[in-house]
C-alpha cells in the first residue's frame, strides 16, 4: 500500500522549480508549507482516521533534496493520537515518514507519494 496525492502548481511556480536550480529547494519548501494540509491528508491514509488523529505535521526542511530535475524526497515529522473511549485509553506517538515527490509537467502538479507499506497476506485456515 502506498498513499499518493498531488498539489496543483501555478505555471510560474512550476517554471521556477524547473529553471532556478539554486533556489528551487526553497521554492519547494514554501509550496509544501503553504499546502501542509495535503501532506497531512496523505498521512491520514496510513492511520485509522476515525479512531485517531494526525497532527503537528512538520516538514523537516533540511531533508528536502532533488534527486534529479523533476523529483526527489523530503521527510515530515508528525504525531498520532488515538483515544479508545470504551476502555478510556489514549495512545500518542511521534512518527516520521519519507515522502517522494515528482513534478508533473503535463498536469502542472507536484505528485507526492508516501512510503510503501507491505500488506500482509491473509492467514490460511
Amino acid at each position: 500500500m502506498r498513499e499518493v496525492t498531488s498539489i496543483e502548481l501555478l505555471q510560474h511556480v512550476k517554471d521556477q522549480l524547473l529553471l532556478d536550480k539554486d533556489g528551487r529547494r526553497l521554492i519547494l519548501i514554501d509550496v509544501l508549507n503553504a499546502r501542509h494540509n495535503v501532506v497531512r491528508d496523505l498521512l491520514v491514509g496510513y492511520h485509522y482516521a476515525e479512531a485517531g488523529q494526525v497532527c503537528n505535521v512538520t516538514l523537516k526542511e533540511d531533508t528536502v533534496e532533488f534527486k534529479n530535475d523533476l523529483g526527489g524526497s523530503f521527510k515530515v515529522a508528525y504525531e498520532t493520537h488515538y483515544f479508545m473511549a470504551c476502555s478510556d485509553n489514549r495512545y500518542d506517538s511521534h512518527n516520521s515518514m519519507l515522502i517522494e515527490f515528482k513534478i508533473s509537467l503535463e498536469k502542472n502538479s507536484l505528485l507526492l507519494s508516501g512510503e510503501e507499506i507491505v500488506e500482509r497476506s491473509p492467514d490460511s485456515y
